[in-house]
C-alpha cells in the first residue's frame, strides 16, 4: 500500500505524494537538495528497461532529502526543510518506503506503452500484394 502521508511529532500528519515528476526534481536539484547523480542514475535505469535500485545512490539524507520533497509535491505553502524535519517523526522505514516509491513511480511506466500503441495504430489495408522497390 503506497504511503501518503508522515506522521508529526504532534500526531498529527503530512500529506505526501511520491509520484514526482522531472520538474520537481529539476527544482530540487537547483535547491541543492538532490545531486545530479541520482537524477542522471533514474534516466539511466529507466532507459535500460530494468530496476536496479542497487546501482542508485541512497543515503540518509537523500532520504530526508525525498520525504521532504514528496511532502512539497502535496502542499502549496509548505514549511522550509529545516522546519520540515524538527516536526515531521521519520523513521528509516518509512524513509525507504518513500525512496521505494519514488523510485518505483519514476522508472516503471504505467501500463505497457509500446504494446498499447502498437495495438491503438490502424493497420493499412493490403491487397496481399508486396510492393517492389525500385531503385
Amino acid at each position: 500500500m503506497a504511503l501518503t502521508s508522515i506522521k508529526l511529532i504532534d500526531g498529527g500528519e503530512f500529506k505526501i505524494n511520491t509520484h514526482l515528476t522531472l520538474r520537481a526534481l529539476r527544482n530540487a536539484q537547483i535547491k541543492g537538495l538532490l545531486n545530479k547523480d541520482f537524477i542522471s542514475g533514474i534516466i539511466k535505469t529507466s532507459m535500460g528497461n530494468e530496476i536496479e535500485f542497487d546501482s542508485l545512490p541512497m543515503d540518509d539524507i537523500l532520504l530526508m532529502d525525498l520525504a521532504y520533497i514528496c511532502y512539497t509535491m502535496e502542499n502549496k505553502n509548505p514549511l522550509s526543510i529545516d522546519e520540515f524535519l524538527e516536526v515531521a517523526d521519520l523513521n528509516f522505514q518509512d524513509l525507504t518506503e518513500i525512496y521505494t516509491e519514488v523510485l518505483t513511480n519514476l522508472i516503471t511506466r504505467p501500463g505497457k506503452m509500446p504494446g498499447d500503441f502498437k495495438k491503438a495504430t490502424p493497420k493499412q489495408a493490403s491487397n496481399g500484394k508486396k510492393k517492389k522497390h525500385r531503385r
